[in-house]
Protein backbone atom coordinates (compact mmCIF):
# COMPACT_ATOMS: atom_id res chain seq x y z
CA UNK A 1 0.00 0.00 0.00
CA UNK A 2 1.16 3.62 -0.92
CA UNK A 3 2.64 5.73 1.85
CA UNK A 4 0.14 8.59 1.25
CA UNK A 5 -2.49 6.05 1.48
CA UNK A 6 -1.03 4.26 4.86
CA UNK A 7 -0.07 7.38 6.70
CA UNK A 8 -3.43 9.32 6.86
CA UNK A 9 -6.57 8.47 7.80
CA UNK A 10 -9.01 7.40 4.69
CA UNK A 11 -12.55 8.66 5.36
CA UNK A 12 -15.46 7.69 3.68
CA UNK A 13 -18.90 9.60 4.36
CA UNK A 14 -21.95 7.81 3.51
CA UNK A 15 -23.12 8.67 0.53
CA UNK A 16 -20.12 10.63 -0.48
CA UNK A 17 -17.96 9.92 -2.96
CA UNK A 18 -15.79 7.24 -1.30
CA UNK A 19 -12.01 7.01 -1.17
CA UNK A 20 -9.04 5.30 -2.62
CA UNK A 21 -6.59 3.31 -1.46
CA UNK A 22 -3.31 3.13 -3.93
CA UNK A 23 -1.64 -0.21 -3.94
CA UNK A 24 2.08 0.19 -5.42
CA UNK A 25 4.35 -2.27 -6.26
CA UNK A 26 8.47 -2.02 -6.97
CA UNK A 27 10.71 -1.86 -7.34
CA UNK A 28 9.86 -3.82 -10.94
CA UNK A 29 6.94 -3.68 -12.63
CA UNK A 30 7.05 -6.55 -15.20
CA UNK A 31 3.97 -8.92 -16.24
CA UNK A 32 0.20 -8.27 -15.28
CA UNK A 33 -0.35 -8.91 -11.38
CA UNK A 34 -3.76 -9.52 -9.51
CA UNK A 35 -3.88 -8.46 -5.84
CA UNK A 36 -6.86 -9.95 -3.57
CA UNK A 37 -7.85 -7.58 -0.85
CA UNK A 38 -10.21 -6.62 2.33
CA UNK A 39 -11.56 -4.69 4.27
CA UNK A 40 -12.68 -5.65 7.96
CA UNK A 41 -13.88 -3.61 11.00
CA UNK A 42 -11.47 -3.16 13.72
CA UNK A 43 -14.15 -0.73 16.26
CA UNK A 44 -17.69 -1.57 17.60
CA UNK A 45 -20.01 -1.93 15.09
CA UNK A 46 -17.82 -2.13 12.13
CA UNK A 47 -18.19 -4.51 9.92
CA UNK A 48 -16.64 -4.72 6.19
CA UNK A 49 -19.49 -6.71 4.66
CA UNK A 50 -22.33 -4.29 5.80
CA UNK A 51 -20.37 -0.88 5.44
CA UNK A 52 -18.97 -1.40 2.56
CA UNK A 53 -20.34 -1.76 -1.65
CA UNK A 54 -17.50 -4.18 -1.67
CA UNK A 55 -15.91 -6.25 1.04
CA UNK A 56 -13.47 -7.89 -0.96
CA UNK A 57 -12.06 -7.80 -4.09
CA UNK A 58 -9.06 -8.10 -6.80
CA UNK A 59 -7.47 -5.50 -8.50
CA UNK A 60 -5.16 -5.84 -11.18
CA UNK A 61 -1.82 -4.24 -11.93
CA UNK A 62 -1.56 -4.15 -16.01
CA UNK A 63 2.12 -4.87 -17.15
CA UNK A 64 4.46 -1.77 -16.47
CA UNK A 65 1.61 -0.09 -13.72
CA UNK A 66 3.29 0.54 -10.77
CA UNK A 67 0.59 2.14 -8.58
CA UNK A 68 -3.27 1.34 -9.43
CA UNK A 69 -6.34 2.57 -7.13
CA UNK A 70 -9.08 0.76 -5.22
CA UNK A 71 -12.49 2.87 -4.58
CA UNK A 72 -14.08 2.06 -1.39
CA UNK A 73 -17.84 3.22 -1.14
CA UNK A 74 -19.87 3.21 1.91
CA UNK A 75 -23.28 1.65 2.00
CA UNK A 76 -26.47 4.60 2.61
CA UNK A 77 -28.20 3.13 5.19
CA UNK A 78 -30.49 4.58 7.84
CA UNK A 79 -29.09 3.78 10.90
CA UNK A 80 -27.76 5.89 13.85
CA UNK A 81 -23.85 5.11 14.17
CA UNK A 82 -21.02 6.36 15.69
CA UNK A 83 -17.29 6.46 13.92
CA UNK A 84 -16.25 3.38 12.70
CA UNK A 85 -12.85 2.28 11.74
CA UNK A 86 -11.61 0.12 9.50
CA UNK A 87 -8.57 -2.09 7.92
CA UNK A 88 -8.04 -2.20 4.38
CA UNK A 89 -5.80 -5.22 3.64
CA UNK A 90 -3.95 -6.76 1.07
CA UNK A 91 -4.57 -10.26 1.17
CA UNK A 92 -2.14 -12.03 -1.59
CA UNK A 93 -1.51 -11.86 -5.09
CA UNK A 94 -3.67 -14.32 -7.33
CA UNK A 95 -2.44 -14.44 -10.54
CA UNK A 96 1.18 -13.12 -11.51
CA UNK A 97 4.50 -12.98 -9.33
CA UNK A 98 5.13 -11.11 -6.37
CA UNK A 99 5.23 -11.26 -2.55
CA UNK A 100 2.79 -9.26 -0.38
CA UNK A 101 5.33 -6.31 2.07
CA UNK A 102 3.47 -7.70 5.42
CA UNK A 103 4.56 -4.17 6.71
CA UNK A 104 2.98 -2.13 4.24
CA UNK A 105 0.09 -4.38 3.72
CA UNK A 106 -2.65 -2.20 5.26
CA UNK A 107 -4.28 0.70 5.76
CA UNK A 108 -7.27 2.48 8.31
CA UNK A 109 -10.42 3.42 6.86
CA UNK A 110 -12.97 5.09 8.44
CA UNK A 111 -16.50 5.88 8.27
CA UNK A 112 -17.82 9.07 10.59
CA UNK A 113 -20.79 9.21 12.51
CA UNK A 114 -23.50 9.33 11.16
CA UNK A 115 -27.84 9.15 11.28
CA UNK A 116 -27.24 11.28 14.60
CA UNK A 117 -26.08 8.84 17.10
CA UNK A 118 -26.44 10.76 20.09
CA UNK A 119 -30.28 11.39 19.07
CA UNK A 120 -32.55 14.08 17.68
CA UNK A 121 -33.65 15.98 20.66
CA UNK A 122 -37.00 18.48 20.49
CA UNK A 123 -39.69 19.53 22.54
CA UNK A 124 -42.48 16.94 23.19
CA UNK A 125 -45.58 19.67 23.69
CA UNK A 126 -45.65 22.31 20.89
CA UNK A 127 -47.58 24.15 23.21
CA UNK A 128 -47.62 24.49 27.31
CA UNK A 129 -49.45 26.72 29.13
CA UNK A 130 -49.03 28.02 32.92
CA UNK A 131 -51.14 29.48 35.56
CA UNK A 132 -49.97 32.56 37.14
CA UNK A 133 -49.01 31.59 40.84
CA UNK A 134 -51.32 32.61 44.23
CA UNK A 135 -48.39 32.11 46.48
CA UNK A 136 -44.84 32.08 45.79
CA UNK A 137 -43.20 30.54 42.93
CA UNK A 138 -44.41 27.70 40.08
CA UNK A 139 -42.77 25.55 37.91
CA UNK A 140 -43.54 24.55 34.62
CA UNK A 141 -42.01 21.27 33.50
CA UNK A 142 -41.28 21.26 29.86
CA UNK A 143 -40.83 17.58 28.29
CA UNK A 144 -38.04 16.89 26.20
CA UNK A 145 -37.55 13.75 24.28
CA UNK A 146 -34.82 11.64 22.24
CA UNK A 147 -35.56 10.01 19.27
Amino acid sequence: IANTSRSVDNVVEEGGAGTAVFLTRSPDAYGAVSVAWRVYGVSLGADGSTDFTHERGTVVFPHRVSTVAVELMAVVDAVAEIDEHFMFEVENITTGEGVVDTDAATATVSIPANEFPGGVFGVANARVVANEPTGSSAFVFVAVTRA
